[in-house]
């Protein structure tokens, strides 16, 4: 069971990676890094021990992470 589910969640990785790059070059991102730091950021969570850590990924997330979703939203909504 365990290889199944390390087989799945790495599949799954992977899967979100890719989509995040086929969404870069079709142009609904526009800065495809950010997108896969936040995805690392949010992996990051489940294993985070530390405040001072917690607070990192907090701030990227308020100062960096909104700001591109809702450039995701607008660019989605441009080709709707």
């Amino acid at each position: 069971m365990v290889s199944l589910l390390e087989s799945w969640t790495s599949n799954l990785a992977n899967r979100f990676r890719l989509t995040i790059k086929t969404a870069f070059r079709v142009g609904f991102l526009e800065e495809e890094e950010l997108f896969l730091d936040m995805l690392e950021d949010r992996d990051l969570t489940s294993h985070i021990y530390s405040e001072e850590e917690s607070k990192k990924v907090f701030e990227r997330t308020k100062n960096l992470y909104t700001r591109i979703l809702e450039e995701f939203i607008k660019n989605i909504q441009n080709f709707l």
